[in-house]
């Protein structure tokens, strides 16, 4: 109760400058950074485990979460592993399909069609998501009823022109954030939108032109329904670690059906391509 309180208090009036959202958000994630009075703790050793890992999310599995000197959360193995072994596996907080993908990939489940058909299932009210049965449809209702109108908006304003995926991210984080509230069920286990807030966005260390990017996404996301209540500050930090964290979910054909954040997000770091499998 605590915690929806907090979280559904008034947001302040954001800046009214963008160039004052962008700093403002900086100091925010510079502020919400883990503190480094461990790295002496550490010493020569670049690794460090977590207290009480062995009770955390990875209990289960082959590794461990560790804190990396100068990069964040990581995970290394717990033991020798087999090749083809598998590590870690976990339900998404949230994914969205590619804009590519719209009218053949399920919103909810992620299966394709067969020959590229169009889905049989659409939304009657914004035809911007599609699902592959009527137990997928019934089962993202909940979350979809909360984005489905700053998604149609989405849609119509970019028409096919610009990749919509960042901003239909950040509707959707923020719709299951209104889903939380509400005491609504979880998207995954144990993960609630607190958890995302402490995921690291890594401002400080994003190019001035990729920060601009993020603003537009955030300026753009911040005048639709979905986003009542949130300050500009929190939007624009909010972006940037739903694309920090957030890794491509990949078929077998090598084909990008579209995007997931797992919380926590510690398996994309070190990758070259930050991708889940289907």
């Amino acid at each position: 109760m605590e915690r929806a309180r907090e979280l559904s208090a008034p947001a302040p009036k954001g800046p009214d400058n963008p160039a004052d959202a962008v700093n403002a958000a900086l100091d925010l994630s510079q502020a919400r950074q883990r503190p480094q009075a461990d790295a002496d703790v550490r010493g020569s050793d670049p690794l460090m485990q977590e207290p009480g890992d062995q009770e955390g999310p990875y209990a289960r599995w082959p590794v461990s979460g560790v804190t990396i000197a100068g990069k964040g959360r990581g995970v290394v193995a717990a033991r020798p592993l087999a090749a083809g072994s598998v590590t870690y596996q976990a339900e998404p907080w949230i994914a969205v399909v590619a804009d590519s993908f719209l009218r053949t990939v399920c919103a909810h489940c992620f299966k394709k069609t067969e020959n590229d058909a169009d889905l049989s299932h659409s939304c009657p009210a914004c035809s911007a998501v599609g699902y592959c049965s009527a137990e997928c449809q019934a089962a993202a209702t909940g979350l979809h009823e909360r984005e489905c109108a700053s998604v149609a908006a989405v849609v119509r304003m970019t028409a096919g022109k610009a990749d919509s995926r960042g901003a239909r991210m950040l509707i959707r984080a923020l719709a299951q954030r209104s889903l939380d509230l509400e005491g609504g069920p979880p998207a995954a286990d144990r993960t609630v939108f607190s958890d995302i807030e402490m995921l690291e966005d890594h401002l400080n260390d994003i190019p001035p032109p990729k920060q601009k990017e993020f603003l537009s996404i955030a300026a753009g996301v911040g005048g639709l329904p979905v986003a009542a209540g949130v300050g500009k500050v929190e939007l624009v930090r909010l972006v940037a670690a739903l694309r920090c964290n957030s890794q491509g979910l990949v078929d077998v054909e090598n084909q990008r059906r579209g995007d997931v954040l797992i919380a926590p997000a510690d398996f994309n770091h070190s990758w070259s391509v930050a991708s889940s499998y289907l």
